[in-house]
């Protein structure tokens, strides 16, 4: 997931990193970028992909970087910000997602990033894959596992295997908020459809076992007991 914070104050980075590191996500499937101007956020877009979500200050022009992007972009996640409520409305025309009054709490910063997850679920429920001369389009909560090799993807689905090239960890970046861990260099699994997290091997719905490394296996294992209070 790409995020983007437009501001002079890097608190909101530091809350953001904090929030991804204590949530049931993997932190690198994120990537974060800072921008101190609109401007220099506006530049650096017209050469890349938009981002996924973005935290921007209301202040000195904040307001009509949000209506560019939103045209831009009309499934982006806008948050908006600033140090007193005056640019509420403004974020109700931007179809902003919250809007944060500074100083925010960290309770508050939380509840925000958890919303912005939610919304970014319920926004991606399909993949759409390339292979050669054929295009999928798969639903995500059916994907058991996917292997990563050599800059190939394959993907063990509820109802057979899809092949399509790209890495591992640039599909991680779509599918960590939908639940998605990695275990090892070349495999993710999709956490709803674990039955057994072992000590070498994962096992999974059909009772294939997939490969821990030994190096991701303490972390993956915090995120997945995450996942699992989240999910009581």
């Amino acid at each position: 997931m790409r995020i983007c914070v437009c501001d002079t104050d890097q608190t909101i980075c530091n809350e953001l990193i904090k929030n991804i590191n204590d949530c049931f996500l993997s932190g690198e499937a994120f990537s974060v970028m800072f921008f101190y101007s609109p401007e220099e956020m506006l530049e650096y877009e017209k050469g890349t992909k938009s981002f996924d979500a973005y935290f921007i200050n209301a202040a000195h022009n904040g307001i009509t970087a949000a209506e560019i992007i939103r045209c831009k972009h009309k499934e982006a996640i806008i948050v908006l910000s600033g140090d007193s409520e005056e640019y509420i409305y403004d974020a109700f025309k931007t179809e902003a997602l919250y809007y944060l009054k500074k100083p925010f709490g960290k309770d508050e910063f939380s509840e925000t990033f958890r919303r912005i997850i939610a919304k970014s679920r319920s926004l991606k429920p399909l993949l759409h894959l390339r292979w050669k001369s054929e295009r999928y389009t798969l639903n995500i909560s059916d994907i058991i596992y996917i292997e990563g090799y050599n800059r190939h993807l394959t993907f063990y689905t509820t109802d057979g295997e899809y092949t399509s090239v790209g890495k591992l960890q640039n599909i991680l970046e779509k599918l960590c908020i939908h639940g998605f861990l990695r275990i090892h260099q070349g495999y993710a699994v999709n956490m709803k459809h674990i039955i057994k997290f072992g000590t070498n091997e994962v096992t999974v719905r059909g009772g294939t076992k997939v490969m821990i490394s030994s190096r991701m296996r303490s972390d993956a294992l915090k995120i997945y007991d995450d996942y699992l209070k989240e999910h009581e």
